[in-house]
């Protein structure tokens, strides 16, 4: 049995909850305090089986809203630190489209097709969700993308567990191809990786064009004070992460044209969320904003950032962190970078 502290809808996979257990707990009632830090996850994912069912219970259902719905036998997609890839269309809207337009005459041909999982649009590494990457020679395929065809069906042929999908024109001529498959990719747990997936095009078995797409994944990050104008504080991020990140103290400094210090400094008073998968933000909650007014301060043209912030770290809780200091959020390292050389401003 297990203690949770909330269930939160996923961020990433469609129709998926996130359960955070906080113990572990046995048959004589002795608690085991999960964490970071040691590899009770492997106890996790023995106790929480993929595929099998487990019961949530609440303490109170009632409390702060009707949560009875929360109860009751759920499914449980995976457990621990999973490390298997993912795809998940990023819109189930509208089917993916891949069509042919025969360049002689007017003849086009449209197959639609879908992933039809009940419990979400998805395709996992994992072979016990039944959408396996299955390895040929050194390139994992990716079986059963579209497991139904709503269009075409002459055309286009779903994948197996072996094969991928393939869509089949038989009428000779030029043709022009056209796909809509939007999909994301994603490696929880992960540090970095970098693959690819491409369009391939066959006539008789030979491969006649290809058009690759790449994609990258770094579990690391830099944070930078990325700007500052009226009040308003800019950070950047080098590149998504899976959590957010929290501020709640940044500094800059107003200066005059020789780089003193000729005028007030304003500083950020409430926690800024920076949202995961974003590569900027702002935050507007300020003590004394610095405005920009040549008419006013003729001679306060320059700013300065202080070399400190504070940020959230899910390790350890707030710190203060320095230019090229790193602090952990989630499974992510992220460094702080801040440029405190005097710059212009007005």
């Amino acid at each position: 049995m297990a203690l949770f502290t909330q269930i939160e809808e996923s961020r990433y996979l469609p129709t998926r909850n996130n359960v955070s257990i906080k113990y572990l707990v046995d048959e004589f009632g002795g608690l085991t305090e999960l964490n970071q830090r040691n590899r009770h996850w492997v106890e996790i994912q023995n106790t929480f089986v993929a595929s099998e069912i487990s019961n949530i219970s609440l303490f109170d259902n009632k409390k702060f809203s009707n949560q009875k719905f929360t109860d009751g036998d759920k499914l449980i997609f995976d457990s621990g630190y999973f490390y298997s890839p993912i795809l998940y269309f990023a819109s189930c809207s509208v089917d993916p489209e891949l069509s042919f337009l025969n360049l002689n005459s007017s003849n086009a041909y449209l197959g639609k097709a879908i992933n039809s999982l009940s419990t979400g649009s998805y395709i996992s590494g994992s072979s016990i969700l039944g959408y396996p990457l299955v390895a040929s020679g050194s390139v994992k395929v990716v079986s059963k993308l579209f497991d139904q065809v709503t269009q075409g069906s002459t055309y286009l042929t779903p994948g197996t567990t072996a094969l991928p999908p393939t869509y089949s024109v038989q009428e000779t001529g030029n043709h022009k191809i056209q796909v809509s498959v939007p999909f994301t990719i994603e490696y929880p747990g992960v540090t970095s990786v970098s693959s690819s997936w491409a369009l391939q095009v066959f006539k008789n078995g030979t491969l006649l064009y290809e058009d690759p797409y790449t994609f990258t994944y770094s579990n690391s990050a830099i944070l930078s004070f990325a700007n500052y104008y009226d009040g308003i504080f800019v950070f950047g991020l080098s590149s998504p992460i899976a959590n957010d990140i929290q501020i709640s103290f940044a500094r800059v400094q107003q200066l005059n044209s020789s780089c003193n210090a000729d005028g007030p400094s304003d500083t950020l008073r409430e926690t800024t969320i920076l949202p995961a998968g974003d590569t900027s933000v702002e935050s507007v909650a300020s003590y004394n904003p610095i405005l920009c007014d040549y008419v006013l301060y003729p001679n306060r043209t320059k700013r300065q950032f202080q070399n400190t912030i504070r940020v959230y770290d899910t390790n350890v809780g707030w710190v203060y962190k320095s230019n090229g200091e790193t602090f952990t959020v989630g499974t992510a390292t992220i460094t702080v970078s801040i440029d405190t050389s005097c710059q212009a401003y007005c």
